[in-house]
C-alpha cells in the first residue's frame, strides 16, 4: 500500500514539475483585468461625431468601468467625455446632433444627463429614484423618453402578513420574503422587490418626470416618437398574464396628453424595436414567432403608420435581423 502511494505522488510530482512554465505571452488569469472593449457605439445624425462607452477592468474592486468616449471624424480626435470613477450608458444624441443623453451614477443613483458638444457643458435632467433606461429625444428636440422601474403597492395578501410582536432585546430572523409574481428573481440581483416598467417624459433641459403608463404589465424600449411628437410607441405585454407569456409583446402607442394607450400590432409572437422613418409615414420593427422551438428568427416588417398596411421585408433570409434604423435616405441600415 505504501509502496502504491508513493508511486502516484511520485508521479504526481513528475506531472506538476514536467509542466512547462508559462511564458510572457502565454494568457493568465490576472490579465482579464487589462482587457477592454468598446461597446454602445452611437453614431451622431450629422455623422461628425461617434460617441460609444469603452470598458475596463478595475482589479482592485473586482468591477466594471464604463467611460464615455467621443471620436471626432473629421479629424480622428479620440478624447473622452467622462473617465472618472462613475460610470455612463444608454447613449441618445439629439436630432440636430448638438447634444448627447446619457444616463450615469455621478449623482450617486443613475439619471439622465445631457452633454453639450460645442460647449462641452453637462447638465442633469432627472431626479428619479430608480435607473432610466431606453432614453430617446422627441423629434423636435425639447423632450426625453424614458423608460424606468416603479415599485408596486403591497397587496392585500402582503399587509395581512405580520410578525408577531418583538419581546425587547430579542434577537429575531429578517422579516419574510413575500413572493407573489412569476418573475422574482434575477443572476445579480437575488430575489427583486415587485416592480414594472412604466414609461416617462422628462423636459431636455430638466424637469420633473410625467408618468405615461401604469398598470402590473411589461413596457419595454426602444422608444418612437411620431411625427408631431404626440405618441410614443413602445413594445409590451398588457396582458393579465405577461409572466407567462415570455414569447409574446405587441407593439402599442400613448398619447402624451391623454396618456391614452392604443395597440398597433397583434402578431402571435413578440413585436419589437420599432424605428419611425424619418418622414414619420413608416414604422419598422421586428418580429418573432411564439411556436415553441429553442430559436426564434427576428424578422423585418415596415407599417404604412396612416394606413396601418404591412409589409414584409427580406421573407427568405434565413438568420435574424436587429437593431433597425432608418438613414437619411429613407432606406433601412439593419444589423
Amino acid at each position: 500500500m505504501w509502496l502504491k502511494q508513493s508511486v502516484i505522488a511520485g508521479s504526481l510530482m513528475l506531472l506538476f514539475t514536467s509542466a512547462p512554465a508559462l511564458s510572457d505571452d502565454t494568457f493568465k488569469a490576472e490579465d482579464i483585468f487589462q482587457l477592454e472593449y468598446a461597446n454602445q457605439v452611437s453614431i451622431s445624425p450629422d455623422g461628425k461625431y461617434i460617441a460609444y462607452i469603452r470598458n475596463s477592468f478595475d482589479d482592485m474592486k473586482d468591477n466594471t468601468r464604463r467611460s464615455l468616449w467621443l471620436i471626432d471624424t473629421e479629424t480622428g480626435q479620440h478624447l473622452p467625455i467622462f473617465d472618472d470613477k462613475y460610470n455612463y450608458g444608454s447613449l441618445a444624441w439629439s436630432n440636430d446632433g448638438t447634444r448627447l443623453a446619457f444616463a450615469s451614477n455621478r449623482s450617486e443613483k443613475n439619471q439622465i444627463h445631457v452633454h453639450w458638444i460645442k460647449e462641452q457643458r453637462t447638465a442633469k435632467v432627472t431626479h428619479v429614484s430608480e435607473s432610466p433606461g431606453s432614453i430617446s429625444w422627441s423629434n423636435d428636440d425639447t423632450q426625453l423618453a424614458f423608460t424606468m422601474s416603479v415599485k408596486s403597492e403591497p397587496t392585500p395578501f402582503a399587509k395581512s402578513v405580520k410578525k408577531p410582536a418583538k419581546p425587547k432585546g430579542a434577537k429575531w430572523s429578517k422579516s419574510p420574503i413575500i413572493v407573489e409574481e412569476a418573475y422574482y428573481q434575477r443572476d445579480g440581483k437575488g430575489v427583486l422587490e415587485p416592480a414594472h416598467t412604466q414609461l416617462f417624459v422628462v423636459p431636455a433641459e430638466g424637469g420633473s418626470a410625467r408618468q405615461l403608463t401604469d398598470g402590473p404589465y411589461r413596457h419595454g424600449g426602444p422608444l418612437a416618437w411620431t411625427e408631431g411628437d404626440s405618441h410614443i410607441v413602445f413594445s409590451g405585454n398588457r396582458s393579465e398574464d405577461w409572466a407567462y407569456q415570455v414569447n409574446e409583446s405587441d407593439l402599442y402607442s400613448v398619447s402624451l396628453s391623454s396618456k391614452e394607450v392604443a395597440q398597433v400590432t397583434d402578431k402571435p409572437g413578440r413585436e419589437s424595436s420599432p424605428q419611425f422613418s424619418p418622414d414619420g409615414e413608416r414604422l419598422a420593427y421586428l418580429h418573432s414567432s411564439n411556436e415553441p422551438v429553442p430559436y426564434h428568427k427576428s424578422q423585418l416588417w415596415v407599417m404604412d403608420w396612416s394606413e396601418r398596411s404591412e409589409t414584409e421585408l427580406q421573407a427568405d433570409f434565413d438568420r435574424s435581423f436587429s437593431s433597425p434604423q432608418w438613414t437619411g435616405n429613407e432606406s433601412l441600415a439593419v444589423s
